[in-house]
């Protein structure tokens, strides 16, 4: 499971948003619930995703190994990778957030995936 927090601030109340909606990098939320994370008074989202659900995941996992590969060099089987969340607030109000995951595929995964390159 991977874990992700939207935080609620001055700007954003995390309570609005329509958790049947969001999507990271492929995946639906598995578990969720409101609390205060960051201990500042204010309820912000706390999610959690299946990694076997992220299929965006394997996508942006096999073209890192691949330029990797197109280098000369696959050094390991860690590889840094762009993610993003999207979805709406129960108002409609798209939101959408990216960041940087760093993820390794390993044992029978990792050998299926070079095999297919």
């Amino acid at each position: 499971m991977i874990p992700l927090v939207i935080y609620t601030t001055n700007d954003f109340d995390a309570s609005t948003v329509d958790v049947s909606t969001l999507d990271f990098a492929g995946a639906a939320a598995s578990q969720y619930a409101l609390e205060d994370v960051d201990g500042d008074g204010d309820l912000d989202l706390v999610l959690h995703f299946r990694v076997q659900d992220m299929a965006d995941l394997d996508v942006a996992y096999t073209a890192a190994i691949e330029a990797d590969l197109e280098d000369g060099v696959l050094d390991d089987n860690h590889q840094s990778v762009e993610v993003t969340l999207t979805g709406e607030t129960t108002d409609g109000t798209t939101i959408q957030g990216t960041d940087v995951l760093d993820a390794f595929f390993a044992g029978r995964k990792l050998k299926d995936l070079l095999d297919s390159i």
